[in-house]
């Protein structure tokens, strides 16, 4: 494995742990929850390819369903960002 995927692989695992650990408990305003798990996923090379993407979203949607217990809420919003963020970087570039 080379050194760029382990390192986004340590990125992705340090924020879902991050996550998990210290902002799931953390409430703004009532209702309000930091989601920085997002980043990782963001911040993906776009040299990647599609169907990547959308498994790196899925597993890490499924991770924080799992332990935030919302049942695909997580999966969804994931899958979604992922698919968009290839759209979208095609239409600003």
């Amino acid at each position: 494995m080379n050194k760029q995927v382990s390192r986004q692989i340590f990125l992705i695992v340090l924020f879902l742990l991050i996550q998990i650990l210290v902002l799931d408990q953390v409430v703004i305003s009532s209702s309000v929850c930091p989601f920085i798990y997002i980043v990782p996923l963001l911040i993906l090379p776009v040299t990647k390819p599609h169907w990547l993407i959308q498994i790196v979203a899925f597993v890490t949607g499924f991770f924080m369903d799992l332990f935030s217990g919302t049942m695909g809420l997580h999966i969804a919003s994931m899958v979604f960002i992922g698919f968009l963020k290839l759209h979208l970087l095609n239409v600003i570039l």
